[in-house]
C-alpha cells in the first residue's frame, strides 16, 4: 500500500511538473514575441529619423530657431530642397554643457526625403558636421563591434558595408560583375520589346489595309481577271480547232 501511494504521489508530481513546464514554455514564447514586437516598433519609430552632429548651437535653441537653422543647413549644405512641413520634429539631445555641441535629432515625414539627405551627406566630407541614422543603443553596440571587421574586409579587397546591424561582405569582382550583368541584361529586353512592337505595328498596318470594302474589291478583281483569262484561253483553242478543220 505504501508503495502504491508513493507511486501515485510521484505521478501527481510528474503531472504538475509537466504542466509547469508547459506554462513556462508558453510564457517564454510570449516574452519573445513581445521583445520582437518592441524591436520592430522601435525600428519603425526611428526609421525616418536622422541625427546631425557638430552643428553649432545658436541662441537659446528654441524650436523655431532650431528649425530655421536645420532647414538652412539641409538646403545650403546638403543641397536637398526641404519644406517646413517635411520636418516632423527636432530637438537637441542631452543636457546643455559649455563648450560642447549637442547633436540634433530630426524626424523627417517621408523616408524618401531621409534617403535623399543621407545620399548627399558627402557634401560634408571636409567639415566638422556629419549625419548619422537614429539607431537604438543595442544596434549601435552591434555596429561598433562589426566596424573593425568591416574595415579589415575592405583592406583585403572585399566589398563590405554595414546594413542596420548586419555586415554584408562580397568579393569586389563579384559585385562589379553583378552591376555589369544588371546593366547589360536590360539591352536584350529592350531589343526584344522593340521587335515585338515592330511586329505589332506591321499587323496593325495590314489590318488597316484589309477593310471589308477592299477585300470585296480584291475578290471581284480576282474573279474578273480569271474569267477574262479563261475566255481568252478558250478562244485560242477554238481558233486552233477551226484551223485544223480547214486543213
Amino acid at each position: 500500500d505504501i508503495k502504491n501511494d508513493l507511486n501515485k504521489n510521484i505521478d501527481v508530481i510528474k503531472t504538475k511538473l509537466e504542466d509547469l513546464e508547459k506554462n513556462w514554455n508558453a510564457s517564454i514564447a510570449k516574452i519573445d514575441s513581445c521583445i520582437r514586437k518592441d524591436v520592430y516598433f522601435d525600428r519603425e519609430i526611428r526609421k525616418r529619423n536622422i541625427i546631425i552632429h557638430g552643428l553649432e548651437e545658436e541662441g537659446n535653441s528654441k524650436y523655431f530657431e532650431l528649425e530655421r537653422q536645420v532647414l538652412k543647413f539641409i538646403r545650403n549644405k546638403i543641397k536637398v530642397d526641404i519644406k517646413e512641413e517635411e520636418i516632423d520634429f527636432l530637438r537637441r539631445i542631452g543636457k546643455k554643457i559649455e563648450d560642447k555641441i549637442r547633436p540634433i535629432l530630426v524626424g523627417i515625414t517621408t523616408f524618401r526625403k531621409k534617403i535623399m539627405i543621407l545620399k548627399n551627406k558627402r557634401y560634408l566630407k571636409d567639415t566638422d558636421v556629419y549625419i548619422t541614422e537614429d539607431f537604438s543603443p543595442e544596434v549601435l553596440t552591434k555596429r561598433k563591434e562589426l566596424r573593425g571587421q568591416m574595415m579589415e574586409e575592405r583592406k583585403n579587397g572585399k566589398f563590405a558595408i554595414l546594413v542596420y546591424d548586419k555586415l554584408i561582405v562580397r568579393d569586389e569582382k563579384e559585385s562589379t560583375g553583378k552591376r555589369r550583368r544588371r546593366a547589360s541584361s536590360d539591352t536584350p529586353k529592350r531589343g526584344k520589346a522593340n521587335k515585338v512592337e515592330a511586329e505589332k505595328s506591321k499587323v496593325k498596318k495590314l489590318k488597316e489595309k484589309v477593310t471589308p470594302s477592299s477585300a470585296a474589291k480584291d475578290i471581284s478583281t480576282f474573279f474578273r481577271e480569271r474569267t477574262n483569262s479563261e475566255s481568252s484561253t478558250s478562244s485560242v483553242y477554238s481558233n486552233r480547232n477551226s484551223a485544223n478543220e480547214g486543213k
